[in-house]
């Protein structure tokens, strides 16, 4: 057939695509356009999830999934688009116009008269001259009551999909509202490290500034010592007096520059670690300097920068010590003499980046805290 029907005209075809909501797939009924330029009715963007971020609320587009914040009026506060109300008027003109300039009904090609008929064996409209010639003996029906039927079963067939939709839209919903709460539990989550990031940069202060005044201060007495053999502990007291003392600022024998850490072996000997110095500082147990090592200036025994200090857990009361600026272990006796070492700059195995507190446990293994590398080494 030549002449099409008004409303299959492509121009109006267009329009009616333009004027269908994506959502519900009818025509839009007091649309409103988003930020990203799509545009769907009031009631469709009422029912679709929210995603809740601190206290505001945010919608994600049907058609290209950008986040839009809801405003706090409701989705009744997206500007109107009003482009989709003009295009309503235009498509209703164009509908009159058809109308107007297409006043006759559709007719049969082959006889003239009036399209009537529906030939369910042909599957194509025809008109009564046709049944009684071209489809003679065929199944046929009213085209009114065949449009009927077929719109019945179309329903029928559209039921079981409504249901699943409904059923897709309740997981969307639920499923939006888990995302919603994992993200809240990741903000949580990155504000507690936050916190404990501050917390540790405080302790840091306080520890700078507590050894800057220790440097200052001379260990009065050191006593009260308790072995107690079953648990491997032992308890000691410790007092400290002002700088009129020989412990104070220096690198002379019983002076300290940058004092890191501390270690006492099984008689109650004291070994102090000097970063800035490089060299370990020995005290008897009242406090009296004993003696120092690893301040060689060449060769096995020197110290750059140790920091970590631990004693083993060996009848010999070997003293390991980690070194920063090296990047190794240096293992003494309770004398000073230089032992053994281990350990070079690097991730692999034997290997550290800038090694810092060390101890031993109960079953003789050595932990070694490798400060750069993020990790910590068991030998």
């Amino acid at each position: 057939m030549e002449d099409q029907l008004p409303s299959s005209s492509p121009g109006l075809l267009k329009l009616e695509e333009q004027l269908t909501c994506p959502v519900c797939l009818t025509h839009y009924t007091n649309p409103k356009i988003l930020p990203c330029h799509h545009s769907f009715c009031q009631h469709c963007l009422e029912r679709l999830p929210l995603d809740k971020k601190s206290e505001t609320y945010y919608l994600s587009c049907p058609t290209c999934r950008h986040h839009t914040e809801v405003p706090k009026e409701g989705a009744g506060a997206f500007p109107v688009a009003f482009h989709l109300n003009n295009l309503k008027e235009m498509q209703s003109l164009m509908k009159k116009t058809a109308d107007l300039s297409n006043p006759q009904e559709a007719t049969c090609s082959d006889h003239g008269k009036s399209l009537e008929l529906f030939c369910e064996t042909c599957n194509t409209v025809i008109c009564v001259n046709c049944s009684i010639r071209n489809h003679k003996g065929h199944q046929y029906d009213l085209i009114a009551e065949r449009f009927t039927k077929h719109c019945q079963n179309l329903r029928d067939c559209l039921s079981p999909i409504e249901g699943k939709k409904e059923k897709l839209q309740n997981i969307l919903c639920a499923l939006t509202e888990r995302e919603g709460e994992i993200r809240e539990r990741g903000e949580g989550v990155l504000e507690e490290i936050h916190e404990n990031i501050k917390s540790l940069h405080h302790i840091g202060d306080i520890v700078t500034y507590s050894s800057t005044a220790l440097q200052q201060c001379k260990v009065k007495k050191v006593g009260c010592f308790e072995h107690l053999p079953k648990e491997k502990k032992v308890s000691f007291s410790l007092s400290i007096e002002g700088p009129d003392s020989s412990l104070f600022y220096g690198s002379a024998n019983g002076q300290f520059k940058s004092p890191r850490n501390i270690a006492i072996d099984s008689q109650g000997l004291v070994y102090v670690t000097d970063m800035h110095t490089d060299h370990i500082q020995k005290f008897s147990p009242d406090g009296k300097f004993v003696g120092q090592f690893g301040n060689k200036r060449f060769g096995l025994g020197q110290l750059k920068e140790p920091r970590g200090i631990t004693i083993g857990t060996g009848a010999r009361d070997l003293v390991y010590v980690s070194e920063e600026e090296d990047n190794r272990i240096s293992v003494f006796t309770s004398d000073g003499v230089f032992v053994n070492r281990f350990g070079s700059k690097g991730r692999n195995i034997e290997q550290f980046n800038h090694p810092d507190g060390l101890t031993f446990d109960k079953n003789g293994f050595l932990y070694v805290c490798d400060y750069s590398n993020n990790r910590l080494v068991i030998y």
